[in-house]
């Protein structure tokens, strides 16, 4: 995986960075979804398989700041600059890190709860609640922890958002551009019986 930098003015391009891997090349395609790079500090963060590196471009000095993360325990924004990832495996607290501005966040589950990572909405950070009693099966059979609120953060850590209706639960979310799109259902034992969607826009842009 290599970085470029591009000078206008000379019209020329220069490496600036290269990240061996022996990952597969379906995984290095993937990258680009958790690659950032910090003009001001001249750094570059970079997200594979799990681990998260710093690059100090200017002293070639590599970071390892996360490690072992697994799918789902982590989300990014479609940009690179923010991340946010459970703490461990119970999943009491999630950090959002800002890249470009170098500042992290702390967000911490409900008492009985766990946190989920969402996504990102044009940098505000969508997250669920759910309790572990809410574990249970759709009618196709697939295992799914429902939620039971969701909430979106701002980049001041400012709650902006909460999705809650009693007795509907959120099974899946699926978050693109400035829409988020909640899977739902209904409750019955430990069967969850879909409805219809919902949608949460962000009107501001």
């Amino acid at each position: 995986f290599a970085t470029y930098y591009f000078n206008l003015p000379q019209n020329v391009i220069e490496e600036v960075a290269f990240v061996s891997s022996n990952q597969s090349e379906l995984m290095i395609e993937k990258i680009g979804e958790l690659a950032y790079y910090n003009h001001e500090s001249n750094c570059l963060y970079v997200m594979l398989s799990g681990t998260l590196q710093k690059i100090d471009l200017e002293t070639n000095e590599t970071t390892i700041l996360l490690e072992h993360l697994q799918e789902g325990q982590y989300v990014s924004s479609e940009d690179g600059q923010m991340l946010a990832y459970q703490t461990d495996e119970t999943a009491s607290e999630v950090v959002v890190m800002n890249f470009a501005e170098d500042t992290e966040q702390r967000v911490s589950a409900d008492e009985g709860a766990k946190i989920l990572p969402l996504g990102f909405v044009l940098g505000d950070f969508v997250y669920g609640m759910a309790k572990e009693e809410n574990i249970g099966k759709t009618g196709s059979g697939e295992t799914v922890q429902g939620m039971h609120y969701l909430e979106i953060r701002d980049k001041s850590n400012t709650i902006v958002k909460t999705y809650e209706i009693p007795g509907t639960y959120i099974i899946d979310v699926s978050v693109k551009g400035n829409m988020i799109t909640l899977e739902r259902a209904l409750k019955n034992r430990d069967t969850y019986n879909v409805i219809a969607e919902d949608y949460i826009t962000n009107n501001v842009e």
